[in-house]
């Protein structure tokens, strides 16, 4: 099961097109990718992470449909994003390897990640930019 999950995650990011995602950037919440002020992790990573930090299913409306057991997730409808806060992990975007894919029926709808105040944050959009939610199912490693 957990092999199917990756491999299905690690599709999903190979066929998701970055494009669909571009928006205003001026109307954009300041998030850890955005900032000038930049974030720097308390604690040292390995080079290479062979097991995955976290992993799960997420319904659109931020309930956990399975995982590892070691995250939460709630909905900030105000910018439009999931925050997942990972036990023990301060989340910073480009210190972990983070696959994220939707699943049918979300139709031609895509997912990116970003990071805000230690936690791993997935935006989705519709294939015309539109903010929206999705299930999905994600890994960090």
């Amino acid at each position: 099961m957990k092999l199917k999950l990756f491999l299905t995650l690690l599709l999903g990011a190979c066929i998701s097109l970055p494009a669909f995602a571009q928006q205003d950037a001026t109307k954009a919440p300041v998030t850890d990718s955005r900032s000038s002020l930049r974030h720097t992790p308390e604690e040292t990573h390995p080079l290479f992470q062979t097991t995955p930090i976290a992993y799960g299913y997420v319904f659109e409306g931020a309930s956990i449909g399975s995982g590892s057991g070691n995250f939460s997730v709630t909905w900030n409808s105000t910018y439009k994003w999931y925050s997942i806060a990972i036990t023990g992990v301060d989340y910073y975007y480009s210190s972990y390897s983070t696959v994220v894919t939707t699943t049918l029926p979300s139709g031609n709808t895509n997912c990116q990640t970003d990071s805000v105040s230690g936690d791993l944050l997935v935006l989705c959009y519709t294939s015309s930019g539109a903010a929206t939610q999705a299930d999905f199912g994600f890994i960090v490693f």
